[in-house]
């Protein structure tokens, strides 16, 4: 095995082990305390109170939803779970008349995806 390479037992490890490293490197640049990190594996709507939602679809593809301006008064970030290889897709959908990029929606690549808002839709930072 190299070195810095960690195995894990199961998926769930390697999501617990994965959540508790993107609590901790939030920790360390000016976040709030309790940082909310939502796992997903199917369709979800993001809630004002997500900080960080970590998709999976090796199960299928999903859409995640961002609510109507005005209720989401922060970043969120979106990712796709690390080492998974899979051709199902997530898509990111905002609420009609609504854009992410000035798009009616975005696909989630292996890039994270940390979303904005102002008045007319939200923009990736």
């Amino acid at each position: 095995m190299k070195s810095g390479w960690a195995t894990f037992n199961s998926d769930d490890e390697q999501m617990s082990r994965l959540q508790s490293q993107l609590t901790k490197a939030f920790a360390n640049i000016d976040t709030p305390a309790s940082l909310v990190v939502k796992t997903v594996t199917a369709n979800y709507l993001v809630s004002a109170d997500d900080d960080v939602v970590l998709c999976d679809p090796s199960q299928g593809s999903f859409t995640v939803s961002l609510p109507a301006i005005g209720q989401l008064t922060k970043p969120v970030s979106l990712r796709l779970l690390s080492g998974l290889s899979t051709k199902n897709t997530v898509t990111v959908r905002a609420p009609n008349p609504v854009t992410v990029d000035a798009g009616a929606s975005a696909a989630l690549t292996t890039a994270p995806l940390r979303l904005v808002s102002n008045a007319q839709g939200y923009w990736s930072s």
